[in-house]
């Protein structure tokens, strides 16, 4: 029993350490992380808004225009791969030309950097999904099973019907026949 405490102890420890050595990775890169009470968030849609990607490092990201949003006091600035691009506030909506890029948002006490951001336009997506995923052929003839089995039932009484028929006919010729030949007639 004691040793269980220790040993869920110095876990606890090993944890709490790895968790404050992320933190310390994260500044030593050169971010400053936003303040508590501050959100921000960055992602790339299509112009008709339905798929959104959100910006994280070495990621892809599809659609043409790239969108900012902040709570942050004040105002942020935006660089991509290294050129300014301007200062705003709350929220921007910028055009992606770039296939590769960094962003780097920074206001007065933080600073986010992205990198290794690989971007798809729109028509590079729809070109990329009409490849993996083709179209289905053409169906000429679509039948449920239930039409199926229903065919298959109607097939096979036409046909005994036919076959019956046909077996009457010839049977009833060959005893007209024999009858006419092997047995006298009638007279009147």
């Amino acid at each position: 029993m004691k040793y269980r405490i220790v040993i869920y102890g110095l876990l606890s420890l090993l944890l709490i350490a790895s968790l404050d050595s992320a933190a310390a990775t994260v500044q030593a890169e050169g971010q400053r992380p936003p303040p508590d009470d501050c959100l921000i968030y960055s992602y790339v849609s299509f112009s008709n808004r339905s798929v959104h990607t959100l910006v994280m490092d070495n990621s892809t990201v599809f659609g043409n225009y790239l969108s900012i949003y902040t709570d942050c006091a004040g105002s942020f600035n935006v660089s991509m791969n290294g050129a300014y691009l301007g200062e705003f506030k709350n929220q921007t909506r910028l055009i992606l030309q770039d296939n590769m890029f960094e962003l780097e948002l920074y206001g007065d006490d933080w600073s986010v950097n992205y990198s290794g951001i690989q971007h798809l336009s729109e028509q590079d997506f729809i070109q990329y999904d009409a490849i993996m995923n083709p179209p289905p052929p053409p169906d000429f003839l679509s039948i449920s099973p239930s039409d199926l089995e229903w065919d298959q039932v109607k097939v096979s009484f036409f046909t005994g019907l036919i076959v019956w028929v046909i077996v009457q006919y010839v049977l009833w010729v060959a005893v007209n026949n024999w009858v006419d030949r092997y047995h006298c007639s009638e007279v009147a």
